[in-house]
């Protein structure tokens, strides 16, 4: 998928590389605007007795201009809140779906 957002998004696209059923997905996240970067992005979906905890991790390098911004940003507070939103629609979405024991 590409994206081309606004001053908050930026553009950029996105790749599914690797998926476990019920266990994990791999997307690659490379941005071209504002500022270059390619990030591994993973979904980890962990068994915890009758529920089930959903993390989310991403790594990369943003070279020394995303490096010298995140001193200035702080880039994960910016999109904690729409990570948030996303999760508890994720959340919502599955409950609906689930029946009740």
């Amino acid at each position: 998928m590409e994206f081309d957002g606004n001053g908050n998004a930026g553009t950029g696209s996105l790749e599914v590389l690797k998926v476990i059923p019920n266990q994990q997905v791999e997307v690659k996240l490379v941005m071209t605007r504002p500022i270059p970067a390619s990030n591994l992005i993973t979904y980890t979906l962990t068994p915890e007795g009758g529920q089930t905890r959903f993390s989310w991790a991403m790594s990369g390098d943003g070279g020394f201009m995303g490096k010298l911004i995140g001193v200035f940003i702080d880039c994960e507070k910016m999109v904690a809140g729409d990570f948030e939103v996303g999760i508890k629609t994720l959340k919502d979405l599955i409950e609906k779906q689930t029946p009740s024991p």
